[in-house]
């Protein structure tokens, strides 16, 4: 009789189904994803020490991150205009070319 109740206590059956497994893999999940955020922390301000020696030490940085801004928000807005020719002034013969054909393809 005490087979029989332990059988029927771990779980058999039923539409239920047994959320035990779900118990016990949880704090192991929680635990590998606060590893993951830290480790993912750790990486961010360790590239943000990186990028500021860099800056300190190079005096052009600031020219190359102002120069891609400009470019990145020049782009931005001569492709919703599609303004090819401004394209032009900054982009190589080949990768305008496609940038031509991907606009006339809209």
């Amino acid at each position: 009789m005490t087979n029989l109740l332990i059988l029927a206590s771990a779980g058999g059956g039923g539409s239920g189904g047994g959320g035990g497994g779900g118990i016990i893999v949880l704090p192991f999940v929680i635990g590998a994803a606060i590893i993951a955020w830290w480790a993912r922390r750790k990486q961010i301000k360790k590239t943000a020490k990186v990028l500021a020696k860099a800056e300190q030490a190079d005096p052009s940085w600031d020219e190359a991150v102002t120069r891609a801004t400009k470019v990145f928000y020049s782009f931005q807005q001569d492709w919703s205009d599609f303004n090819e020719q401004a394209m032009a002034q900054y982009l190589t013969p080949y990768y305008l070319d496609h940038i031509k054909l991907i606009l006339q393809a809209m």
